[in-house]
């Protein structure tokens, strides 16, 4: 019995909820991605860094293994952005336009404005957050979005 538990308690993946802080580095190097909470903060590591760092501000929860102020993250929940709880997912490509898949199901069509429909129309299949209001229509009138990973064959603009 004690070897079960004691292989079920090695799977949990300890989380830390906190602010999103980037910390700008020198020039040429990468900036600094940490969490700050009321009981502390730590810095973050891993493959999500990149995302983790489009969400300055946001708080979010990560989960991962901590070592003293270092956590390697290995996956995170965004908890609000300015006070909102977005949803997140792939940006999907319709015949009438968007919408935000997040599995197997049928995406949320998105309601865009003309601008930000021009700045998606290359980031079918990017993963970003977003939040609006729900439509009669049920589409989702996006407020404010944030892409969090470029589609895979997204020309990069300057």
């Amino acid at each position: 019995m004690s070897l079960c538990v004691a292989l079920v308690a090695q799977g949990d993946v300890p989380a830390f909820t906190g602010k999103v802080k980037i910390t700008r580095g020198a020039i040429g190097k990468t900036a600094l991605v940490s969490l700050i909470a009321d009981h502390g903060s730590v810095r973050v590591e891993g493959d999500l860094t990149p995302e983790l760092a489009k969400l300055a501000s946001a708080t979010v929860e990560v989960r991962g293994m901590r070592e003293g102020d270092t956590i390697a993250v290995k996956g995170y929940t965004i908890v609000e952005v300015s006070g909102v709880k977005p949803m997140v997912g792939y940006l999907e490509q319709t015949a009438s336009g968007f919408a935000l898949k997040d599995g197997e199901a049928a995406g949320v069509p998105l309601s865009l404005p003309p601008r930000s429909r021009k700045r998606l129309t290359d980031q079918a299949g990017a993963k970003l957050w977003v939040y609006g209001k729900p439509l009669v229509s049920g589409e989702l009138k996006v407020l404010k979005y944030g892409i969090l990973r470029a589609a895979p064959t997204a020309k990069k603009s300057e």
